[in-house]
């Protein structure tokens, strides 16, 4: 008797579990503005935090509605007084897990990636660079309607670029939060 209480326990949750999975949303499509707390490209010589505007963009496919597997892409701008410039592009892939519920869905995530920068503007002494990174944390997606929504995101963000030269090495902030916003679509 036990067995059998067991088998149908499994079986409902199972089954609730599919028809959860055939009427949610698999995927999503995030587009939003961007910002890094710290200036971690090196074109800062005053040792000072500096922001760094930019975007970004994210596609999660979600197998099943609590677990989902991101995409995200993101790019920052820096720019200095003495007229230089640096562009950063971040891949990063990981899991995502979420909780969705009636219009909010908070989510957790880690991502790992590559990191590139590069200086546009010719520095003699700068060379574009690459370097592992990772992104640490999560948000919440509140939704107007059934397919479109506003995220909240905030990632303690981790990269690996470093100066060769021991006497700028405090200048690259490798620690820094990613504070990010814009719209998401389930579908």
């Amino acid at each position: 008797m036990y067995r059998r209480l067991c088998l149908l326990w499994l079986s409902c949750v199972c089954a609730n579990l599919l028809h959860a999975q055939s009427s949610g949303d698999r995927y999503e499509i995030f587009g939003g503005y961007s910002l890094a707390t710290n200036d971690f490209t090196g074109i800062q010589f005053d040792n000072q935090r500096h922001l760094m505007n930019g975007w970004s963009t994210a596609f999660t496919y979600k197998p099943i509605p609590l677990f989902g597997i991101t995409a995200d892409v993101s790019g920052y701008h820096a720019s200095s007084s003495n007229s230089l410039s640096a562009h950063s592009l971040n891949f990063l892939f990981g899991p995502t897990l979420s909780l969705p519920l009636s219009r909010v869905t908070p989510f957790a995530h880690i991502l790992f990636g590559p990191v590139h920068v590069s200086y546009p503007n010719g520095c003699r002494q700068c060379s574009g660079t690459n370097a592992f990174s990772y992104a640490l944390g999560g948000g919440a997606d509140f939704f107007f309607t059934k397919h479109i929504g506003v995220r909240g995101q905030v990632d303690f963000f981790h990269n690996g670029i470093s100066s060769l030269d021991n006497q700028l090495d405090s200048l690259y902030h490798q620690n820094t939060a990613r504070i990010t916003t814009g719209l998401v679509v389930p579908f």
